[in-house]
């Protein structure tokens, strides 16, 4: 049985595309379940981005993947192909991540625990690493892979010890609400935490205090933290569509905001070099960026059809990695802006995160449909 809703005002509403630019009638159909194409009583095509429930801390519901990448048969093999679903989680996986050696990949999720992985063998390691009373947003190795920090929409990160699977510390709120990312820096000596009021705070983790002053300047909720290489750097995404860059040890910002984004940034990445950096947007698009000069290196990579959550570089820089809502993976050279082979394909639901191992062999995804899989290059 469907629903009737009043029509909207395009102009007011984000997310609303029509067609021949008007709306005829007063009212049009909703068709379960929300968040398809939806028609009805309207000029052309109407496509309502309705605010997911996740926006106000409540897991979004399941999605179906686009009909045209489920059960489609392509051609041609891509180069990368599933080695193992791993299954545990009871909600959507938000975020995966190597450690620094590549012998455990760690998870997390709408379900509020952070789970530990063999991904030699795609056992779980140890139980679920539980203490976080809402959902697990970000998760980051150090360096050393001595600790695993957790970011939690209960306005805490929490730091581990992956090998004894126990937390280290008591929770640690960051008085930003809710924390969507997590990152160390180079040197293991500073834990950053992006909060959803826009304001990113950084934790000394040997001496157990915020460093002074916070990194403050973007004009709506942080999505993604990432230092640079050398570690004199810090990128930010966030929901104002802008990228920004911190000389953190000061608290000043580098330059002007990066825009070219036209819908809120979901993730960023520097690669190896430190000398381009990545962005993820709901914009549909991957960008790069000069880090040094603040401008673009090449114009948007199109190809993904819903939003891009995670972008993610191999370690030797060859290779970039986007997950999609669309649920596929997309495999691009960086130095062209070339995709590289055919989409990834065999997620269920819409890809929230992606990362590489260490060693580039193998790449690890997490999605809506609750599992996480390892790719492996043929």
């Amino acid at each position: 049985m469907n629903r009737r809703l009043p029509a909207v005002d395009a102009r007011a509403a984000k997310g609303v595309q029509i067609g021949d630019g008007g709306i005829q009638n007063n009212f049009f159909d909703v068709w379960p379940p929300i968040g398809r194409t939806l028609a009805g009583g309207l000029a052309a095509v109407l496509v309502l981005a309705l605010a997911s429930d996740s926006r106000r801390g409540a897991p979004e519901p399941p999605m179906p993947c686009p009909s045209s990448t489920v059960g489609r048969v392509y051609p041609e093999r891509s180069a990368w192909q599933t080695d193992a679903v791993l299954v545990g989680h009871t909600a959507t996986v938000k975020t995966v991540v190597f450690s620094p050696d590549g012998k455990l990949l760690s998870s997390g999720g709408d379900d509020f625990v952070v789970r530990l992985w063999n991904p030699a063998t795609g056992k779980p390691v140890g139980g679920p690493l539980t203490g976080h009373t809402n959902e697990v947003e970000s998760l980051a190795f150090s360096p050393d892979g001595t600790l695993l920090a957790s970011a939690g929409s209960d306005g805490t990160f929490r730091l581990w010890d992956p090998t004894a699977g126990h937390a280290v510390d008591r929770p640690i709120s960051g008085g930003i609400g809710r924390i969507r990312s997590v990152a160390f820096s180079p040197d293991g000596a500073v834990l950053a935490a992006g909060g959803a009021d826009g304001v990113i705070r950084l934790w000394n983790v040997a001496r157990r205090h915020f460093l002074e002053p916070p990194l403050q300047g973007h004009g709506a909720g942080i999505k993604s933290v990432a230092f640079s290489p050398d570690g004199r750097t810090l990128a930010s995404a966030s929901d104002d569509s802008t990228v920004r860059l911190w000389k953190w040890a000061d608290g000043s910002p580098v330059g002007h905001p990066l825009i070219g984004h036209t819908d809120q940034v979901e993730s960023v990445a520097f690669s190896p070099t430190g000398k381009v950096l990545a962005s993820a947007s709901d914009d549909l698009t991957v960008r790069l960026w000069d880090p040094l000069s603040g401008q673009p290196i090449s114009d948007a990579f199109p190809g993904h059809t819903q939003w891009v959550r995670s972008v993610a570089f191999s370690r030797d820089g060859r290779l970039m990695a986007s997950g999609s809502g669309d649920c596929t993976i997309r495999m691009w050279d960086p130095t062209t802006g070339k995709p590289l082979g055919l989409p990834l394909t065999g997620h269920t639901d819409r890809i929230r995160s992606v990362a590489f191992s260490p060693d580039g062999g193998r790449l690890a995804s997490g999605s809506h449909d609750m599992t996480v899989r390892l790719w492996r290059r043929q």
